[in-house]
């Protein structure tokens, strides 16, 4: 397991850094970045705070940081069997829905919810714009 440390907070990059020593590598060649905070990226983000809370023992850490990285390699695996697709009808589905959602229609809140999260339960992202316009991602 390769990783890239990037944290603001010097004290945490520092007893990571330590702890990881012979694991560290460049953001390019990281299997996983570790980081305080969500950003865009290609590579699966292991967030201090939300995959481990602190404080936590370099035991933890390391079993913490295996059990992610197991779970990204599947997903990845995942992903990689579905062969890219048009999902123009799954989008102008789940826009319809949303639609009737903000109109009133409470009987439509709980089927678009249901088809949000078959779909991401698959390991899909569902992205929605300010205008309630859908977008089925395959997570790289």
């Amino acid at each position: 397991m390769k990783v890239f440390i990037n944290c603001d907070c010097e004290i945490l990059s520092a007893t990571l850094e330590k702890i990881l020593s012979n694991s560290i590598t460049s953001q390019s060649d990281a299997d996983i970045i570790i980081c305080e905070r969500e950003f865009a990226s290609n590579k699966p983000l292991f967030i201090i705070g939300k995959d481990i809370t602190q404080p936590f023992s370099e035991a933890e850490l390391k079993q913490k940081l295996s059990e992610f990285l197991e779970k990204s390699e599947f997903l990845e695996k995942k992903t990689q069997s579905v062969p890219e697709k048009n999902f123009d009808a799954f989008e102008k589905n789940l826009d319809e829905m949303w639609d009737n959602y903000r109109k009133g229609c409470f009987e439509q809140v709980i089927e678009y919810q249901k088809g949000v999260d078959q779909i991401k339960q698959i390991g899909f992202k569902v992205l929605r714009n300010s205008q309630g316009k859908h977008k089925i991602m395959i997570p790289k």
